[in-house]
């Protein structure tokens, strides 16, 4: 299993509109061929909150994206800033280097 940390960009699913640049930790177990599982944290850059019910797109550092869901972690905030929530994020695809399709 792969674990990276660093820095990346959401956005909007399908319309690709750019939500927040975030924090992220990803954990990836790659599978046999062109499938694998990954998942994560991920910390927004600002107070916004995001809908659960939405799917979203992560862009990795390394320029690798994905769609995704995320869930809000309840009682967890960065302590000293206001309301900066931790999201997981579950992915619901493969990563690959081109915007997920509609």
């Amino acid at each position: 299993m792969n674990v990276n940390r660093s820095s990346g960009r959401l956005y909007r699913f399908p319309n690709r509109q750019e939500v927040s640049p975030v924090e992220y930790k990803i954990y990836e177990e790659r599978e046999t061929g062109m499938n694998g599982h990954w998942w994560g944290e991920i910390y927004l850059d600002s107070a916004l909150r995001l809908r659960e019910d939405k799917n979203y797109i992560m862009e990795f550092e390394d320029g690798r994206k994905g769609r995704c869901v995320v869930k809000r972690l309840s009682n967890r905030v960065i302590n000293g800033t206001p309301s900066r929530y931790m999201y997981r994020f579950t992915g619901l695809g493969i990563l690959g280097d081109e915007f997920p399709i509609d």
